[in-house]
Parts: C-alpha cells; structure tokens; sequence
C-alpha cells in the first residue's frame, strides 16, 4: 500500500497552497512529506506530545529527503500549545478520537481561532466532534470519506466561523 496511502492522500487534496501548515500529532510525517514532495505549503510545523513519535517524524522526513529541509519545524509539545497565534494557516489533526480533537482545539482559543482552515480525521467518535464544532464556533464545510487499511476514514473540512 505505501506510506501514501489513499487517506493521506485524500488529507492532503485539501491543504491550499502555500502558508503553513501544522500537523498535530505528526507520528510519521507522511502528510508534510508528500505535500512537500508535491510542493505545497511553504513550510511545515510537526508537533507530538510525545518524543519517540516525533523522532519517527524526523526519521521520515531524512529517509525521503537525505537531510531535513529548513522548512519542516519539529516541536513536541501537546495540540496547539506548541504554537504562537498566528503561526500557522492550516492545521491537520488526524488520527485521534473526535474527543481528543475537540479537546485540542477547546484548549487553545486564541491559537485556533487564528487558524483559517483545519482538516480534521477522527479516527472515532465522530458523531461527538461533529456535535462540538458547530456549538463552538467552527463550520464543516466538507466531509468526505477515504479508506485505509480496510476501514473508511471521515475527513471533515472546517472553518471557524467569524
């Protein structure tokens, strides 16, 4: 199957070009690569709250690269936290429950409220993250399905609303 597997592939059809996008809990940093691969945003910020996952990251990126290109920022560091308002324009959160997500974005308001576009993958729990969006403030402006591994996968696209 690959690293770019059809839901990374599918994340990735809605990251705008140029800005900055941020991965929260990057894990592989399949996403950044291939979207730097195919020269996508101008630059990168990988986040985990834990050490080994974003080594892994580190990994990645030098295994595709041969070196790590300037314009991927490793940070490790808990959701949004590791950021500074303004610092990004999209941000990726995929591959953790709905709770989790919606906890990342209620955590940091000033943060998220600075970001204009957020691609968002629950791995579970959707019906609650749809729930908490629109009651805090944010608006699906797509949802669309993708597989992996056997198991469809929901992309939400969402906007906070201003």
């Amino acid at each position: 199957m690959g690293k770019f597997n059809e839901r990374i592939r599918a994340l990735a059809e809605y990251a705008p070009k140029g800005g900055t996008l941020v991965d929260i809990g990057t894990d592989h940093a399949y996403l950044p690569i291939l979207l730097h691969k195919d020269e996508v945003c101008a630059s990168y910020i990988l986040t985990d709250v834990k050490a080994g996952p974003l080594e892994k990251a580190r990994n990645s990126v030098t295994k595709s690269f041969g070196y790590i290109p300037d314009v991927f920022d490793f940070r490790l560091g808990d959701g949004l936290i590791t950021l500074s308002p303004g610092e990004a324009d999209v941000c990726v959160i995929a591959g953790m429950g709905g709770e989790s997500i919606a906890a990342i974005l209620e955590e940091s308001p000033e943060i998220a409220d600075s970001i204009e576009l957020f691609i968002l993958q629950p791995r579970t729990k959707i019906e609650y993250l749809c729930s908490f969006l629109p009651e805090n403030g944010y608006i699906i402006e797509k949802q669309r399905s993708a597989m992996e591994r056997g198991r469809k996968c929901e992309i939400l696209i969402v906007r906070k609303v201003t």
